[in-house]
């Protein structure tokens, strides 16, 4: 935030205090997106039959929105 803040503010010629803020604003929404999908995706976890994490299960947790097919199928 201490680099985003004031670039923010650059870009956009706004006060320096409001670009702080904007900055704080996209993390903390960015923190709570990835706390929810992770409380998902744990208790997902914790129901499939095959205990461990695959190449597969690690790439679908750590890119929940670039792996848009992954979703649809069984990951063991």
């Amino acid at each position: 935030m201490a680099f985003v803040g004031p670039v923010l503010g650059l870009l956009f010629a706004q006060p320096l205090a409001l670009a702080v803020g904007l900055a704080v604003c996209m993390s903390l929404v960015a923190l709570a997106g990835n706390y929810v999908f992770n409380v998902w995706f744990e208790a997902w976890e914790a129901r499939q039959t095959v205990r461990g994490r695959s190449l597969r299960r690690r790439l679908a947790q750590s890119w929940p929105r670039r792996s848009k097919g992954l979703w649809h199928l069984r990951l063991r």
